[in-house]
């Protein structure tokens, strides 16, 4: 069976329950409070429903005041060559495929 944490976060992100600060500013007690409360290891979500707000807001906010970092590792991927847009024989571009023809892509943008 549900409790009311459990009722008031499936309605906060369902939508059906607008939070009561949502879309006002953060005051400077606000902040105290967000930060008092991560360090206490609150969930994020429990957080979000004890000070009137939705869990997208917090989480940014956490992020903003540099108490979240990126849990990912950095990507390491090689950065694709840009290829030739224009294949017509006067794009100029050297590496075009079509270059001196005269095909039926001629002017063709990809």
């Amino acid at each position: 069976m549900m409790d009311n944490y459990q009722k008031d976060l499936i309605a906060l992100r369902k939508g059906t329950k607008v939070p009561e600060c949502s879309g006002d500013y953060w005051s400077p007690d606000n902040l105290y409070t967000l930060e008092e409360l991560f360090w206490t290891g609150i969930s994020i979500s429990e957080i979000a429903l004890q000070m009137g707000r939705n869990e997208v807001a917090t989480y940014q906010q956490l992020f903003k005041m540099g108490l979240l970092s990126s849990q990912c590792r950095p990507c390491n991927r090689e950065k694709k060559k840009p290829r030739a847009k224009c294949l017509c024989f006067m794009c100029g571009v050297t590496s075009c495929q079509n270059r001196g023809r005269g095909c039926a892509n001629a002017g063709g943008v990809r």
